[in-house]
């Protein structure tokens, strides 16, 4: 794919010569002025990957080709106000693709815009209520989830009834996501991936610090591996120093393979990674898993999270275990429920926040992620004092 620039004295001239040239497929990318004209960036497939633009092209040429005047008359053509950049496909392919899936979720999302809000589900005597609901709506509450709240909302007569309801129906809807693990399942190696700044390293300082607490400093390993990142090494070596447990670094799955026969005697392992690829990461691991060990790959996500960040992580997922960070911080984490509501594919396995590495990770009943996404509107309720309580606090519910 390419990207080109076109420059010409107006918005819509510009668009005519992007429709004429690279005709509809064309997708815009930026406008602006470059001195005293518009400029428009446009991505296009590159020419082996746009047959039909190319036969265009060649016609076009030959067509003028024919209608050229005489080698005596002809004069120098005048230069086209078009500069052409091309990038790596790749990149600039996942580019176009992001932006070409959050214009498909924008439709999906004004298609379904007004099922929360609609005066179907809005008492006409109960304004609080009303105003609860738009100020849940001015959250940006995605629509099909907006379909399953609608219920707490259409027989309350107050927001205080409103808000009891509404938590009853996001602690139903998640507590079957939510299942905490048995003591065996953490033994053997458990490797967590996710997106950048996702808390990766922070969650596996938590989960050795759990099993030193029950297996001792002896039975745990923490590896990183494959994470070049400035000082990635160095905070690791403190994290672990930290929760007391050995730490040991591979820069490649043959590295990584040599460490783990060297530590089989340990009942847990811990490997942090910094990838983001679930299916690439579980290739990477082919020849350990063929050794025989069990190998677990989980999810790393924030509670904040973008939608956009969940769809793609569960694109490439390698498992349906998932593990969520920095939920202390996450005021909305509306896109998470959404997608672990309506996915219905992961299972969460262990939860935390964002601060302190001492800090147990959790994996129980999700009171914590529906508290800290109630948050913002006990503060909204008629009468009620500012809430600046931490959403994992009991008393942020009871306010």
């Amino acid at each position: 794919m390419e990207l080109k620039r076109i420059l010409a004295k107006d918005l819509r001239s510009a668009s005519d010569q992007a429709m004429a040239r690279h005709g509809p497929d064309a997708m815009i990318i930026m406008t602006g002025q470059y001195q005293g004209l518009t400029e428009l960036i446009i991505a296009v497939e590159s020419p082996s990957h746009s047959t039909a633009a190319a036969a265009a092209a060649e016609a076009q040429a030959t067509s003028s080709a024919a209608n050229a005047p005489s080698p005596a008359d002809a004069q120098p053509p005048a230069a086209e106000p078009t500069i052409v950049t091309t990038i790596a496909q790749e990149p600039l392919r996942e580019i176009v693709d992001t932006i070409r899936s959050e214009m498909a979720m924008l439709r999906q999302e004004m298609l379904g815009a007004g099922r929360l809000g609609s005066t179907s589900h809005l008492p006409a005597h109960s304004p609080e209520v009303r105003s609860m609901i738009h100020h849940l709506l001015d959250e940006g509450v995605p629509g099909r989830l907006q379909g399953r709240l609608a219920p707490a909302f259409a027989q309350a007569q107050t927001a205080a009834e409103a808000l009891e309801r509404l938590g009853e129906l996001l602690g139903e809807m998640l507590e079957p996501v939510f299942t905490p693990p048995e003591e065996d399942d953490w033994s053997g190696v458990h490797v967590l991936y996710g997106p950048p700044g996702a808390g990766k390293t922070m969650m596996c300082a938590r989960l050795a610090g759990m099993a030193v607490t029950r297996l001792g400093s002896q039975g745990v390993a923490w590896i990183s591996y494959q994470d070049a990142r400035l000082g990635a090494w160095s905070q690791t070596l403190a994290l672990a120093a930290q929760v007391g447990v050995d730490a040991f670094r591979a820069r490649d799955a043959e590295a990584l393979a040599v460490l783990l026969d060297e530590l089989d005697d340990r009942s847990t392992v811990f490997v942090d990674t910094s990838l983001g690829d679930g299916q690439r990461l579980a290739d990477e691991l082919q020849s350990i898993v063929h050794r025989g060990l069990p190998v677990h790959l989980h999810a790393v996500v924030g509670a904040d999270a973008s939608v956009q960040t969940l769809r793609r992580l569960a694109a490439s997922a390698a498992g349906e275990t998932m593990m969520i960070t920095r939920l202390d911080v996450a005021g909305q984490p509306w896109p998470l429920i959404d997608h672990l509501v309506c996915e219905g594919t992961w299972r969460v396995c262990a939860v935390s926040g964002a601060t302190n590495a001492s800090d147990r990770a959790q994996a129980q009943v999700p009171r914590r992620l529906v508290e800290s996404t109630l948050l913002p509107l006990l503060g909204h309720r008629p009468g009620a004092p500012p809430v600046a309580t931490r959403p994992d606090t009991t008393e942020a519910l009871h306010a």
